[in-house]
């Protein structure tokens, strides 16, 4: 069994794109800059949020 401290750190590290998430059948792509949401935004598939978000990263300069 894992603790809740391991199964929470076994997610985070299974992302495999910051910032997109599977949100009531669709997709959505969130960004936030120096505090302000910069993008928040639902999409059908998840090329699209990931498109979106790669997009608003490279609009404000975000390197990840």
């Amino acid at each position: 069994w894992a603790t809740k401290h391991e199964q929470g750190a076994n997610k985070r590290n299974n992302k495999k794109n910051i910032g997109v998430y599977a949100s009531n059948l669709k997709f959505r792509a969130k960004l936030a800059v120096n505090g302000s949401i910069v993008l928040d935004q639902t999409f059908a598939t998840e090329i699209e949020a990931i498109n979106a978000r790669k997009e608003a990263e490279i609009k404000y300069n975000i390197m990840y």
